[in-house]
């Protein structure tokens, strides 16, 4: 997998098949709003927060504490010693960082702006 992923092109990265069996998949899913839903209200969502520039539409939320537990367990497997010893190994980086405090992306949900 680390040779796949270095020598992908335009940029460096893999597509994992299956990496999440589907019902813990569908947990994650059913975690965030609707993107229809969102799209057509264009404001804040409570808990999500609604941002905006000229490329995209964003709703986010920031408040680790508001995620479901579903979202809670899969961003601390993530942020585990082993997920980033992977991480290590598959990309050559050493010495990943957990981010404990999600800063810049506890959940995203986001859209392209249609012109």
């Amino acid at each position: 997998m680390a040779d796949s992923y270095r020598s992908a092109l335009p940029w460096e990265h893999v597509v994992i098949d299956d990496f999440l069996p589907i019902d813990i998949a569908t947990q994650l899913a059913d975690g965030y709003p609707k993107p229809n839903v969102l799209s057509m209200l264009k404001e804040d969502i409570k808990p999500w927060k609604y941002h905006k520039n000229e490329n995209v539409d964003r709703w986010l939320l920031d408040d680790a504490t508001e995620m479901p537990e579903s979202l809670k367990m899969f961003a601390a497997a993530v942020n585990s010693r082993h997920f980033l010893q992977f991480l290590e190994v598959m990309t050559g980086i050493e010495a990943i960082l957990p981010d404990p405090y999600f800063l810049g992306g506890v959940r995203w949900l986001q859209a392209r702006v249609d012109s």
